[in-house]
């Protein structure tokens, strides 16, 4: 028996009797996950994005996603094609790589949750203007963030950060940073590449060295700027 009839075959099985048939032997893996019969199962889905592509790797991610939002109380419909998504407060401890497919994101809020970790797929997200990941676990930023330079409003308050994150010197839209109550213990002489940062927030970072005149002098652009308890200034 060739391998269209296999196809035909195929056909009629659901999702999980040909995953389970792809483990038989070469051909059957070729079959099961023929572009064609992929295409076929999203379409019984009503499965039209993400675009750009195969249909396997479309139906696996909208799986993957449709199972997180309903976590979240979201509809997977609706998030292909939100500007704004609000995940905050779902105790969530990891988040799926997936959600960068969602290109049209101009504003991503994960706060209070208990992340430990955010995937670097999120560099993805070149749309982005205000990214929201607070009051998290965090111990780093991925370095693949450099490609958000579209990015206005950036908090990382209330995580575990132990340095300002490097991909900030490529984030130059940034106006307002906030990196309070986190274990930063020096600024950067490269943050002052942020020259359109108005607001800075360095507060509760309880071993922090350097002193408010070297920040202002590195950043003599900033209207707001709060270090260890109180704002230093405001203008």
């Amino acid at each position: 028996m060739n391998e269209d009839c296999y196809s035909i075959i195929f056909s009629f099985f659901d999702v999980k009797t040909v995953i389970v048939c792809s483990m038989v032997n070469k051909t059957f893996y070729k079959v099961a996950f023929s572009d064609k019969l992929w295409e076929e199962f999203c379409f019984e889905e009503k499965i039209a994005y993400p675009v750009g592509i195969n249909y396997y790797q479309k139906y696996r991610s909208c799986l993957i996603l449709r199972k997180f939002f309903i976590k979240c109380n979201k509809t997977l419909d609706y998030c292909f094609c939100v500007e704004n998504l609000n995940l905050s407060d779902n105790k969530l401890t990891e988040v799926p790589s997936e959600l960068s497919l969602l290109t049209k994101l101009q504003k991503l809020e994960l706060s209070d949750n208990q992340l430990t970790k955010i995937p670097s797929e999120f560099s993805k997200l070149t749309n982005l203007k205000e990214l929201y990941l607070d009051n998290n676990r965090l111990v780093n930023v991925p370095a693949e963030f450099s490609t958000l330079t579209n990015l206005q409003i950036l908090w990382l308050s209330h995580n575990q950060l132990t340095n300002i994150p490097s991909i900030l010197n490529m984030t130059t839209n940034l106006k307002k940073l906030y990196l309070s109550n986190n274990l930063i213990t020096d600024v950067p002489s490269k943050i002052s590449v942020l020259t359109n940062l108005e607001i800075l927030w360095l507060s509760h970072n309880r071993y922090l060295t350097v002193s408010p005149t070297e920040i202002k002098r590195m950043l003599p652009n900033l209207k707001t700027f709060s270090f260890h308890n109180d704002p230093i200034f405001q203008s």
